[in-house]
């Protein structure tokens, strides 16, 4: 938040939380850990009957901690949220234990009974409290950054000019897009979700997220700590150079490839991603320069595809060896912004989540 607004050690905690009780929640599901047997050895161990209101899983974490990537479970569990759905009766009740346990101070490997049943009943159940986990993740975010907001607009002299969002929480495009929406002049403009309008004191100009919220950009943060930089510096493409370079040319020149320079350039690249009247329209992996800074690829090391309903990507899953929910982002000219998503928001880093036109 600029204006030199900080935010105070109670919201950091809170975030963290929030983060640690949504990769607890994720790593009990099946789909998004891959530990299928480790689930059903979990919960046939378990009495899910009884009326305990809280149950301890900690060796079964301690499973997921040796087999699984559990960096990526949060990631993972975002795009799976998408297969869920807000229907029946039991919704409302496993969502006030699902706010209730991203509120709680019970300690690591404690589940609510009730979150379990769910998590070891069939995909449409775990499916659904994935979804919940992102509903409530979106309010407790919304509702810590609203709260900021009205704290610090009674105590400035001054308006605020943006909001910031740094963090593994700011690789979260659906709550980013709900904040810049809720809490931006441009995005309550054009909002298709947000039904009330904050006073203009909530609200801010813009919106940002720095292409390395997460780890990754601690080495360019700790820099930034004993010296910030003069004037501004494109932080996107300062990844490692290609590890091989020097034998580069020897291999392009045995596969006979050709620089897209020299091809057409851009023009080439869309007619190639086009098909060229081919039945299999290809996938083309891109390598130039420099890699990105931070978990996005943002066309130096890209796959392209033509975004041709959902087959492409689920080639472009099995490509990658990802689960069949993971999502796909579109590259999209600034021109095309508008006749894309009705209005021209920008999100460089790949930080939106913005709702196309139907």
């Amino acid at each position: 938040m600029t204006g030199r607004a900080m935010m105070g050690p109670s919201t950091h905690m809170l975030g963290w939380a929030a983060t640690l009780c949504g990769w607890l929640m994720g790593a009990l599901l099946p789909e998004v850990t891959g530990l299928w047997d480790e689930h059903q050895m979990f919960c046939a161990h378990f009495d899910l009957a009884n009326d305990a209101v809280w149950v301890d899983a900690t060796i079964f974490y301690d499973q997921v901690m040796v087999k699984s990537t559990i960096l990526s479970v949060a990631g993972k569990l975002m795009g799976y949220a998408a297969t869920g759905e807000a229907t029946g009766t039991t919704i409302m009740e496993l969502q006030s234990f699902v706010r209730a346990y991203f509120r709680s101070k019970e300690r690591y490997g404690l589940i609510p009974a009730r979150i379990l049943r769910a998590a070891c009943g069939d995909l449409t159940s775990q499916r659904s409290l994935a979804w919940i986990v992102q509903e409530e993740f979106n309010q407790l975010v919304t509702g810590a950054v609203e709260s900021l907001l009205l704290r610090v607009s009674e105590s400035l002299p001054f308006s605020l000019h943006g909001l910031v969002f740094t963090g593994g929480c700011a690789l979260n495009v659906i709550t980013n897009q709900l904040a810049f929406e809720r809490f931006t002049d441009r995005g309550a403009a054009v909002s298709k979700t947000i039904v009330e309008v904050l006073p203009s004191n909530l609200r801010v100009k813009d919106f940002h997220v720095p292409p390395a919220p997460n780890d990754s950009g601690l080495s360019a943060a700790g820099l930034w700590s004993i010296a910030s930089p003069q004037q501004h510096q494109q932080l996107q493409y300062l990844g490692f150079g290609l590890w091989d370079e020097e034998a580069l040319e020897a291999s392009a020149a045995e596969w006979k490839a050709v620089r897209l320079s020299f091809l057409g350039g851009v023009d080439y690249l869309a007619a190639l991603l086009a098909g060229e009247n081919r039945t299999r329209k290809p996938i083309v992996a891109v390598v130039r320069g420099r890699q990105e800074f931070g978990p996005r690829a943002l066309g130096h090391r890209s796959l392209l595809a033509l975004p041709e309903g959902t087959e492409i990507k689920d080639r472009l899953n099995r490509l990658k060896f990802r689960q069949w929910y993971r999502p796909v982002a579109p590259m999209i000219a600034d021109e095309d912004l508008e006749a894309v998503f009705g209005y021209v928001a920008k999100s460089p880093y790949m930080y939106l989540g913005c709702m196309a036109i139907s």
